[in-house]
């Protein structure tokens, strides 16, 4: 992961890295000093943002259903105490 980086900030404190394709075997490549080089930020057009179930945050929890985009949010108000 890098640094902090626009839009994702909102998320985490680092950004994921998404190795394109044709530098998957650079990056494999133990040996190649250069690879370092490709620890860029993503772009925002690699990724997508939107809210999920709570169950992702178990381990235990296996199933694909977690990713899926959840639209029945439950908020609370500021000043609850």
């Amino acid at each position: 992961m890098c640094g902090r980086f626009g839009f994702f900030e909102s998320v985490h404190d680092r950004m994921p890295v998404i190795l394109e394709p044709e530098h998957w075997k650079v990056w494999l490549d133990a040996g190649t000093p250069d690879a370092v080089k490709l620890l860029v930020p993503a772009g925002e057009d690699k990724l997508d943002i939107y809210p999920v179930s709570v169950k992702v945050n178990n381990p235990r929890y296996n199933s694909r259903d977690v990713i899926e985009q959840i639209t029945d949010i439950v908020t609370f108000p500021d000043d609850l105490p």
